[in-house]
């Protein structure tokens, strides 16, 4: 019997949090269509402020991380003695795992920038303080920061 109610428990957050998350995607998506031209001089500002940090900083870093995966890759391949290998392996690797490096290192780099800033926000009260001043906060933080981190992961994901 503890073992369903944890189960149950543990069922019932996750639709919480995923409801939750829903509920800030509806966010973003309304202040999209409703609020297109509001703050649109800071927003544009903020995300490319964000596209600078996420996906032009880290290019040395993927640059490296692509040269000594496929330094390796042929290296093994070599050992191997399989010359076929490649025309099954380098698509494999430059289509599949090439995407998954470089959002990891997206998510390991930026993520954790992100969630500290946006934490710092909301200590410092400035979400509160944005909407004292009527401004939409998901609109001027959300918004600008999913925008870069998506076309930072594409771009970085090309360049790997």
């Amino acid at each position: 019997m503890p073992f369903i109610r944890t189960v149950g428990a543990k069922a019932l957050n996750a639709f919480t949090d995923i409801r939750e998350l829903l509920k800030l995607s509806k966010e973003v998506i309304n202040s999209l269509i409703y609020e297109r031209n509001v703050g649109s001089r800071v927003v544009r500002k903020t995300r490319i402020a964000q596209v600078y940090f996420t996906a032009v900083q880290p290019v040395p870093l993927i640059i490296l991380i692509g040269f000594i995966i496929g330094y390796t890759s042929v290296l093994g391949a070599r050992s191997v003695g399989a010359q076929q290998l490649g025309s099954i392996f380098l698509p494999l690797l430059v289509l599949e795992l090439g995407p998954i490096i470089a959002a990891f290192i997206v998510l390991g780099r930026t993520g954790g920038a992100v969630t500290v800033e946006i934490g710092n926000m909301v200590v410092a009260k400035e979400i509160s303080a944005l909407k004292l001043l009527g401004i939409n906060p998901v609109r001027h933080i959300v918004w600008p920061r999913l925008v870069g981190i998506s076309v930072a992961t594409s771009c970085l994901s090309v360049i790997l």
